[in-house]
């Protein structure tokens, strides 16, 4: 094996403190729908046609955002102990050795918050929605080298020390 990426479910994202330690052990799925309210949320603040011009997802409980807009306001701990928050691929990507939280463009999609036409987050959609940029991972290309897996991560995975570690995608 010469190369490691990941094919994860992209609208499924945790949330690490400082320690990059996942914060309550969870990862909030795509599956979710108790984020109703931050939906209506933001079709307070932005039509539903600009959110899909910008982010090419319908505002629906399916994406990341209206999770995170949910964190934010019934588990406020949760939302402001967070360095980063981060998809599945990103976060074990971190854990083989990746220096940083990278998330491919494809995947940054899912979140709701990707402005797709420029490859970029959205300043218009973070800002609407009053949540905090810095809490994002890294945008890339797909399948861009992150990293290579470090002496610890080899020890417990049995992949080989260096190894490339590149963004997948999401399913």
């Amino acid at each position: 094996i010469v190369s490691a990426g990941f094919s994860t479910q992209r609208a499924t994202f945790g949330m690490v403190d400082e320690n990059d330690k996942l914060i309550n052990n969870t990862f909030y799925s795509w599956q979710d729908n108790r984020a109703k309210d931050s939906v209506d949320f933001e079709l307070t603040k932005l039509s539903e046609d600009e959110i899909f011009r910008i982010s090419g997802m319908p505002a629906k409980t399916t994406f990341s955002v209206s999770k995170l807009i949910w964190l934010k306001n019934h588990l406020p701990d949760v939302y402001n102990r967070a360095k980063k928050m981060v998809l599945v691929q990103d976060f074990l990507l971190k854990k083989l050795g990746a220096n940083d939280y990278y998330i491919d463009w494809g995947s940054a999609c899912c979140t709701g918050l990707f402005d797709f036409a420029n490859n970029k987050w959205s300043k218009k959609l973070i800002s609407a929605f009053e949540l905090d940029e810095s809490l994002l991972p890294k945008l890339v290309p797909p399948a861009s080298k992150v990293g290579i897996v470090s002496d610890k991560a080899s020890k417990l995975s049995g992949f080989s020390e260096g190894m490339t570690l590149c963004v997948g995608t999401g399913d």
